[in-house]
């Protein structure tokens, strides 16, 4: 995803919070943008398989509860 993405996620959802899922080698591209709330770090040597997968996004609800997943 590009950066003027959330600007324009923005634009149409002005209320929302926005986080992101980015893998842990570029996170830093996130963490100055005046759109994103949280930054949620992934890494497939720490997520692995289905049930790591699955783990990993019950550990994200706790976060949520989210409308919307882009």
């Amino acid at each position: 995803m590009s950066l003027p993405f959330f600007d324009t996620l923005q634009q149409c959802f002005p209320h929302s919070i926005v986080d992101v899922i980015a893998k842990e080698t570029i996170q830093e591209v996130f963490f100055h943008h005046p759109v994103v709330h949280t930054i949620h770090p992934f890494s497939k040597s720490r997520v692995k398989g289905l049930r790591g997968l699955f783990n990993y996004g019950k550990t994200l609800r706790r976060h949520g509860p989210y409308d919307l997943f882009v």
